[in-house]
């Protein structure tokens, strides 16, 4: 009878959370508290979700060098969502319905987060999104937070560099068909047009089936442009950069990008593609900033290679978290609290503090690769 009793309650447990009505504690007597990590570990953005892990991994290994949280250990359990959004959804409904984690991080991509912000909504968990920037996100309710700017603050920047830094006023655009990228076309075309700036083709594909851009890339050629801006991520702009040497159009315009492509794996596909290209980011390793440095440093040591903007967005989100724990937040609704009060947090990617629709709040960079690394553009 004990036994389900026990199972009983356990069932009304979770029943209650999944309402919103019981929020996921920090349980006295445990000595860890525990945190949800969607990324995609397999498929065509593993790269992406290995920034995940290897972030979380030092944060977690800092913090508790350094005694843990309120003398409990911090733990996670990473999932891999392979940057599906149905699997996203399925991986969120297990971590809502397992009753023991004070918050999710991730998942990577818009698309997914906006399938399992709902979900963590539903069950009175926090949801902390480091890279997700499509506007809607956080609209979904209370408990969603947003660690990166919002598509929406990232379009002047975008427009800006085109326009002042580039010269480039008769605009090209390929970008794919998710929400992110559908999202950041939108933004970036409209900013481009207040500002003077004309549209004159923009093209979309879809990430994962279009191994073939020359057919996109011949009609933006035939275009009169003097840019094309790539809403990519690493692997599909690489290959477009390649055809477009491929077809004879290497120089024939100027190249923009996104944050997307401020990783190593990009460099390295992409090659001598990429010379003179321009992108706008909210780390750079370089940055001679103590705390961006001390981690910079800390990253080789442990895992041998430089941190990407990825890897930084991701350590500082779930830095966010740990400061709203140490600030007092002993369940997810005080998590969601302490959280949404924090100003100036000194993060690698800046400063942040959240506005008054958890959307995170802090400065870009401009980079242009030259010589086949990333440098800073004043």
């Amino acid at each position: 009878m004990k036994s389900i009793f026990k199972k009983a309650m356990a069932l009304l447990l979770v029943m209650l959370m999944s309402m919103g009505v019981i929020a996921p504690a920090v349980a006295e007597g445990e000595d860890t508290i525990k945190l949800a990590v969607i990324a995609p570990l397999t498929g065509d953005f593993a790269q992406y979700g290995e920034a995940y892990r290897t972030a979380v991994e030092l944060m977690v290994s800092q913090v508790n060098a350094e005694g843990g949280i309120n003398g409990k250990q911090l733990t996670y359990d990473i999932f891999d969502d392979k940057n599906d959004a149905k699997e996203s959804a399925t991986l969120a409904g297990r971590i809502a319905d397992d009753g023991s984690y004070i918050a999710l991080l991730g998942p990577f991509a818009s698309t997914c987060a906006l399938a399992t912000a709902p979900i963590m909504q539903n069950a009175g968990i926090v949801e902390m999104c480091p890279t997700c920037t499509h506007p809607d996100l956080t609209a979904t309710g209370d408990y969603i937070f947003r660690g990166v700017i919002t598509s929406q603050l990232e379009a002047p920047i975008f427009a800006d560099v085109t326009l002042n830094k580039l010269g480039a006023s008769k605009v090209g655009i390929i970008y794919t068909q998710d929400d992110w990228g559908i999202t950041t076309e939108q933004e970036y075309a409209n900013k481009l047009t207040e500002l003077g700036g004309t549209v004159v083709i923009a093209e979309n594909y879809i990430s994962g089936s279009t191994r073939d851009f020359t057919p996109i890339l011949t009609k933006i050629a035939g275009e009169d442009i003097d840019l094309l801006f790539v809403a990519a991520m690493y692997n599909d702009s690489a290959m477009i950069l390649e055809q477009l040497k491929q077809l004879g159009y290497e120089g024939k315009f100027k190249v923009q990008g996104t944050g997307s492509l401020y990783t190593d794996e990009f460099l390295q596909l992409a090659g001598e593609n990429a010379e003179g290209m321009y992108i706008t980011a909210s780390f750079y390793a370089a940055n001679p900033a103590e705390n961006v440095q001390t981690f910079v440093s800390a990253y080789k040591d442990m895992f041998g290679s430089e941190p990407n903007l990825f890897a930084a967005s991701v350590y500082d989100g779930a830095g966010l978290i740990v400061e709203a724990l140490k600030n007092g937040a002993t369940d997810s609704a005080s998590l969601r609290d302490n959280l949404a009060a924090i100003r100036e947090y000194d993060g690698v990617t800046g400063k942040a503090s959240f506005n008054e629709n958890r959307d995170v709040i802090k400065d870009e960079v401009v980079l242009k690769i030259e010589n086949g690394q990333f440098v800073y553009v004043d």
